[in-house]
Order: structure tokens, then C-alpha cells, then sequence
């Protein structure tokens, strides 16, 4: 019989569950109780064990939950990857560990009660984490999301008291005391000032300094990825990282452990480098200095040690390619006042020179997500070969507070994010760098749909468009999409979701779809490419075939490269390798 699986990326995945695995006789346990509450659990934690026990007994297990009541209306299993607005909770749940002193005994203890919800006020909680003193559970609650429909949004980092798991009645009073620690932000305090949390990946096992009451975290901030420090107690946000308008770059972390914390750091035009630093106490962080002058980069309250730069190569390209990011620089530039920036990555050569170039512009997917001024190989690529790459991080984007992130839903995709990025265009012919009859659209999946809206709106502006799984037609992409949902979230809110959309909804949708205006391509001659994934299940590859065939239809021009083996992402090295010439040779042709 046909059974649902979970969408993208998670083919095969029908009934995810918990298993704990004894490495002594390699028995496999299957924690009980949880499809009460949940049909799918990521990412457990081992409760601290009490002071008579061995091994700790209890797992706090993050479960998605059966009831998606912010779609109650809907008998589907959406997809999960990426998808933060699926309501979630975490249970305490006992495991039925052996029965030690019974020797070739298969008997395990019983559950000492039924599994407890612990995330009561929130109706998300993702990634628990518990302090070193075992006296503090946090998560990472992704409840605006659930609230407003939008796949990714600000997040609140929420706590409680931990103070055990003898009794059941221990556990409900400390969960009956779960607190927000940094709440959502809707608009920075000042300029540049702190935009909330946006941590869309787990935080390492141990992110905690060893005061139990401070933790270090990875978050999107404006234009880069920043490292911060938290005080759990006073929810104080510090930043560790220099901001990327200033040519900070963007930073991955990626462990922290008794008070050293390891991450990466890289911008456009710098290959990634690992770095250290470390908390000297009394919340300051070491000021390490260098004889041998190594690469140091000054944070607002941490000073970062390069360990790892470069990499070793015996390859004839290695060293070219090294030599071609040394010659890009960035520039992140402001284009709307707290809601919109660029990161313009181009030559230095053509800085110095003041030559006007070729330029792309380049949206994010998401459209909840961000451009941050990092590293991007295919960026790199395409500057070292004389283009100008201008990233754009719309209304819309992570990294400004929610107040922007939440103005796209509801029925602004299509208008306010193409606003943006013909505004991000205009500001790169403004200040001399876009020579303004070379400007190309390259974009994938809600990026795509953006290229492909510029090249049909403004193809007076844009004389070809590059479209990666981009969503064409909403109304043709609910039926075969594992996230529908998406669909009305972004166009006419939450609310409208049916499994069974109404003519009108569907006419909505096709209004804010880019292929209205094939005939528009069409008449100024505008070429496309498109590059499909033959298994995406997220924008399914029809939906690029039906506008691939409308614009051809109307006279116009539009290659088709399908990957018959890829996903979403177009992620298999084949395909990156043969996408990065394919796309070269196109827009040599046409820009």
C-alpha cells in the first residue's frame, strides 16, 4: 500500500523514530510512547543523570507533531527539510534500560511514567541543550514561523529549571517555569543593532562556556553570519565578530569546549580559514598576539587566532584559482535603510580602473533566508571571470528583524522582493559599477522565481535571466509540491490554505507568478536558461518545463538542462562542475 513519506530530501523516511543502541551487548531499544505526540524525532539529548545512577535514563527528544494546527486543515504530510514552520515540542520520555546483575537476562526495566511535555509555551522547540552544571535545559523555538507560516523566521532561545526526572511531578513543575531568554526581535534597537536570532542549523553539542550560564552561538546579522555570546540568565546578546559591512566577513562556528571556541571565517574574495578564540573569565575574551604576525581579525569582544589558512595542493590550478580570489573584493552596500542590502563582489582591477562590468544579480532562495558575504565558489567563479556579482538580501530576508522578514508574507512575493533587487541593479549602474546594457538575473528556487520576475517586469533592465529550480507558476506547482503550504503563505497568507484551492486562490497565484510575462521575454528577445533537477520534489521540474514551453511558445528562447538524478539543491559534483560551464557559455553569449 502507498504510504506518505516526508518530501524532499527525505525519500524512504515514512516513520522516523528513536532508538537507543546498548554498545555493551548491541541491543537496539525503541523509545515508546512518542508516536502519542509526534510522528517524527530528531535530535535527542541524554537528560543529566541523577547522583545514584550509572547512566542517565531519560532522553529529551524534539518531536514534530501530528497535529499541524497552523494548516489544520490539511490531512497531508508536508515537508519537513527547511521547514521551521512545522509545529513542534520536547518530551521528556524514560528509556528501558537492562537490569544490570542478571546475567544473559533480555529483561529491561519499565519506564518509570509516560512521556512528559516540557516545551509547553512554545508551540516549537528544536535543538535542547543542557548546561554543563545539568541545572538548565534550553531550545530554540521556532514559534513565530508556526504563527505566521513564513518556512523560517525569527527565533526565540527559551529555558527552564532542571531538577531532575525522578517523578513526573518534578518534571511538570519544572516545566511549568519555561522562560523566554532572547525573544523574538521585530525591529533592531538602532542601525546595525542586534536583529533577534536566526540559527537554522543545531548549535554544537556543547555550546556553553563554562560558567553553565553563557552560550555561544551562530546567528545571520545584517549581511553575514556573526558569532555571539548569550547570557542565559540576563538573555544579553554579545557580539564576538566584526559585522560584515565592514569587512568582517561571515563566520561559521563550529565547536566550542571548556572555553575555546573554534569557527570559520571567510568573505567573498578570502577562502575559508578556521580560527580560535578563547574566554579569558570574568566575561572577557583573550587578546592573543603573534609574534610570527598571523592573520588577526579584532571582533567587538574577542581578538581570533587564524590555526588553519589555505590549503595544501600539488594541483597546477590550485594556484591560479588562489591568485583569482586575491583579486576580488566586496562592498556591502546599503541599499534600503535596514531592510535591504547588496554584497557586490567584483575585481580589484576593475575597482582601480573604474570599469563598468558585466553584472549579475543574484537573489536568495527562501525567500526567508540570506546572501551573507562569505565565500561562494560559483560567486568566486563567476567574478574571477570578469563579471560583477551583486548579491541581494530583500525584504523578506533573515538578518533584519522580523518586522521585514514577516512584510513578504501574505501577498508581496512577486512585488516588494522584485523591488528590491531592480533597486539593488539601479544602485550598482548608480555608482559605477553595472555597465547598464549588461545586467543578467541568476537565481535559484524562490531566487529563480526572482530572476525569472526581472527578466519578464524589466526586460528593458535585464537582457537574460540563468533560473535553477525556479518556481515559474504557483498555481501549477500546489498539486505536486511537498510543501503547498508555501504556495498561499507567500501570496495570500496562512489562513487561505485548503488542500483543494478555491479558482480564485488559484488565480492569485498565477497573477504573482513570473509566467505572466513570457510574452514580455518574448518580445525584447530575452534569453533564459534553465536548469532542472529531474527528482526535485519541491518545485517539481515541470513547473520549469510549462514556462520553458510557454515562453518558447510566444517566440521566445529558452534552454533546458535537466539533471536527471538531482534534487532541490542541484548538489552532486557532476552537476555543479557541468552547471559552472554551462552557465559561463550562456551568459558569454548573451550579456
Amino acid at each position: 500500500r502507498w504510504r506518505e513519506e516526508w518530501g524532499e530530501q527525505l525519500v524512504g523516511r515514512v516513520d522516523p523514530a528513536v532508538f537507543v543502541l546498548d554498545i555493551a551487548d548491541g541491543r537496539v531499544t525503541r523509545v515508546a510512547g512518542l508516536a502519542e505526540h509526534g510522528v517524527a524525532a530528531a535530535g535527542p539529548v541524554w537528560a543529566p543523570k541523577a547522583p545514584n545512577e550509572i547512566d542517565s535514563d531519560a532522553l529529551v527528544c524534539p518531536v514534530w507533531r501530528s497535529n499541524i494546527d497552523n494548516f489544520d486543515n490539511t490531512s497531508r504530510r508536508l515537508g519537513l527539510v527547511f521547514c521551521f514552520n512545522r509545529p513542534s515540542a520536547a518530551y521528556l520520555a524514560h528509556v528501558p534500560l537492562p537490569i544490570h546483575g542478571q546475567t544473559g537476562s533480555s529483561t529491561s526495566a519499565a519506564p518509570r511514567f509516560a512521556p512528559v511535555w516540557l516545551t509547553r509555551s512554545t508551540r516549537s522547540a528544536t535543538w535542547p541543550r543542557f548546561s554543563p552544571d545539568g541545572n538548565t535545559l534550553v531550545w530554540f523555538s521556532h514559534d513565530r514561523a508556526v504563527e505566521s507560516g513564513a518556512h523560517f523566521a525569527t527565533v526565540a532561545l527559551c529555558a527552564m529549571p532542571w531538577r531532575g526526572h525522578e517523578s513526573k511531578a518534578v518534571v511538570d513543575d519544572a516545566a511549568g517555569e519555561n522562560r523566554p531568554v532572547v525573544p523574538v526581535v521585530e525591529v533592531p534597537a538602532k542601525p546595525g543593532g542586534f536583529p533577534g536570532l536566526y540559527v537554522s542549523s543545531p548549535p554544537p553539542d556543547d555550546p556553553w562556556l563554562p560558567d553553565s550560564c553563557t552560550m555561544v552561538l551562530q546567528t545571520t546579522w545584517g549581511a553575514g553570519e556573526a558569532i555571539v555570546e548569550v547570557d542565559v540568565e540576563t538573555g544579553e546578546v554579545r557580539r564576538l565578530t566584526p559585522p560584515a559591512r565592514d569587512g568582517g566577513g561571515s563566520w561559521t562556528l563550529c565547536d566550542a569546549r571548556d572555553g575555546v571556541v573554534a569557527a570559520v571565517r571567510s568573505d567573498p574574495g578570502s577562502i575559508p580559514t578556521v580560527r580560535i578564540a578563547w574566554d579569558a573569565g570574568e566575561g572577557d575574551w583573550h587578546e592573543h598576539t603573534d609574534d610570527d604576525g598571523a592573520d588577526l581579525a579584532k571582533g567587538l569582544d574577542a581578538r581570533w587566532r587564524v590555526v588553519v589558512s589555505g590549503v595544501n595542493s600539488t594541483s597546477p590550478l590550485f594556484s591560479p584559482a588562489l591568485d583569482a580570489c586575491a583579486n576580488l573584493t566586496h562592498q556591502v552596500t546599503e541599499v534600503r535603510a535596514g531592510e535591504v542590502e547588496s554584497v557586490v563582489v567584483r575585481s580589484r582591477s576593475a575597482v582601480a580602473s573604474g570599469e563598468k562590468l558585466p553584472t549579475i544579480v543574484l537573489p536568495h532562495g527562501g525567500p526567508h533566508a540570506n546572501c551573507p558575504a562569505a565565500y561562494v565558489t560559483s560567486v568566486a567563479y563567476l567574478a574571477s571571470l570578469g563579471y560583477a556579482v551583486c548579491y541581494c538580501n530583500y525584504r523578506g530576508s533573515t538578518g533584519y528583524g522580523d518586522v521585514a522578514l514577516q512584510s513578504l508574507v501574505g501577498g508581496a512575493a512577486g512585488r516588494a522582493d522584485v523591488d528590491d533587487c531592480v533597486a539593488v541593479a539601479e544602485r550598482a549602474v548608480k555608482d559605477g559599477v553595472a555597465d547598464p546594457e549588461r545586467l543578467c538575473a541568476v537565481g535559484g528556487s524562490h531566487g529563480g522565481f526572482l530572476a525569472a520576475h526581472l527578466v519578464g517586469q524589466r526586460p528593458d533592465l535585464f537582457r537574460c535571466a540563468v533560473l535553477r529550480n525556479p518556481v515559474t507558476d504557483i498555481a501549477a506547482m500546489v498539486p505536486l509540491t511537498d510543501i503547498p503550504d508555501w504556495c498561499f503563505v507567500e501570496t495570500l497568507g496562512r489562513e487561505a490554505y485548503s488542500d483543494l484551492p478555491s479558482p480564485e486562490a488559484l488565480v492569485a497565484m498565477r497573477a504573482a507568478s513570473p509566467v505572466r510575462y513570457v510574452n514580455e521575454v518574448a518580445k525584447h528577445d530575452r534569453a533564459v536558461l534553465m536548469l532542472l533537477g529531474g527528482v526535485d520534489l519541491r518545485v517539481p521540474p515541470s513547473n520549469g518545463l510549462r514556462y520553458a514551453a510557454a515562453l518558447m511558445e510566444a517566440g521566445g528562447r529558452c534552454e533546458v538542462r535537466m539533471f536527471p538524478e538531482d534534487s532541490h539543491g542541484l548538489l552532486n559534483p557532476r552537476t555543479e562542475f557541468e552547471s559552472f560551464v554551462t552557465v559561463a557559455g550562456f551568459l558569454r553569449r548573451n550579456v
